[in-house]
């Protein structure tokens, strides 16, 4: 059965299903607008663009996941998303983090969604997915494409591994056959036509800009470019944090999405093991690489904050969503993966309760 049929066949959503969304919608609204403008040293016109930005996050989340999943499973992953600590603390910061987050957000969906259907869709998909990459970058990084295609390209690699191409031609070496359907893949609207797209939009704001500049603005342009981009990065960073800073922000400020998301690796790992569900284990694949790729990228990377953490947030709110519904699903058959799953995230949530009685506060106040 495709993801179509499957998107398809959902059942219709009950009227307490609908309430309950309302409310988790409505909440978000407060918690993320309520009180605009009361500290009036901070009224700044940034501020409501990032708190603007935030709950566009969540009504994203709530959107897509919903129409994937139903709606049960994306109240629950937009609640994820707008009561996350972290989320709220850098939503109505007067940064304007929260806005690339969502165009980078936006761009990820839409270009999964490329890959469904027909050509026609496809490309228009693959355009809007390139125009919200680009509005990412004039956000704030044109470094955005990279990141973008980074997730696109790890869930390629990883979908064509899940599909198990050496199993379709015997004769073939299993190498071969799975280099061959990646290449296919890579070759697809969805994952080359964004960045092209986002590209042009860049630089159609990008040259007047640049023409626009004296000699001496362009080199000091360049010069705080390299900075931000390549030499915090490579050289000595103003912002000296362990490799594991993000580890100990993620658990606490994220809870309890990040023990769920956490544990939804595992549910797809038994069923790739048991070869169950193809359609549902993909969904939750992507929704695992969409946050892990940013996180594992912004880790290795030096010049660390915890606000770059943001990318990541809405694909952990999808993937807790998805490990909740599993798990919901799983207890009303009975099936033995839902005894795996809670056992996981008991084990999890005991490692995290006992970390954070001792070892996160201290590593928190030293770093």
């Amino acid at each position: 059965m495709s993801e179509v049929s499957l998107s398809s066949a959902r059942p219709r959503a009950s009227g307490g299903e609908k309430a309950a969304a309302a409310l988790v919608l409505l909440l978000s609204c407060v918690v993320l607008i309520g009180a605009l403008g009361g500290r009036s040293l901070e009224n700044k016109d940034i501020t409501r663009t990032a708190e603007i930005g935030s709950l566009a996050s969540v009504f994203l989340v709530f959107a897509w996941t919903t129409h994937r999943r139903g709606i049960a499973t994306g109240t629950a992953a937009a609640g994820f998303l707008a009561t996350g600590q972290l989320f709220l603390e850098i939503g109505r910061q007067s940064r304007v983090d929260s806005l690339f987050a969502f165009f980078l957000a936006a761009s990820v969906v839409l270009a999964h969604e490329a890959e469904r259907g027909k050509l026609a869709r496809s490309l228009g998909l693959g355009v809007a997915s390139g125009v919200a990459l680009g509005l990412a970058a004039l956000t704030k990084t044109p470094l955005a494409i990279a990141l973008h295609m980074s997730v696109v390209g790890a869930w390629a690699a990883l979908d064509t591994a899940l599909e198990r191409p050496w199993r379709a031609r015997p004769g073939s070496p299993a190498a071969f056959e799975y280099a061959k359907r990646l290449a296919l893949r890579l070759l697809g609207p969805g994952v080359w036509l964004p960045p092209i797209v986002a590209g042009l939009v860049y630089g159609a704001w990008f040259l007047p800009f640049w023409r626009s500049l004296t000699e001496s603005e362009q080199a000091e342009w360049w010069h705080q470019f390299r900075y931000e981009n390549t030499d915090r990065i490579k050289g000595e960073s103003d912002k000296p944090k362990p490799f594991y800073f993000y580890v100990p922000r993620l658990l606490v400020q994220c809870a309890p999405g990040s023990l769920l998301a956490l544990a939804l690796p595992h549910a797809v790992f038994l069923r790739v093991r048991r070869d169950e569900a193809k359609d549902e284990t993909r969904f939750s694949a992507f929704a695992s690489v969409w946050w892990i790729v940013p996180f594992l990228t912004f880790s290795i990377a030096r010049g660390k904050d915890v606000r770059y953490l943001l990318p990541c947030l809405p694909g952990l709110a999808v993937a807790a969503g998805e490990a909740w519904r599993i798990v919901e699903e799983s207890a009303q058959r009975g099936a033995r993966g839902a005894h795996v799953l809670r056992r996981f995230t008991a084990r999890a949530a005991f490692v995290f309760c006992a970390s954070a009685v001792g070892v996160i506060p201290v590593l928190a106040w030293v770093f």
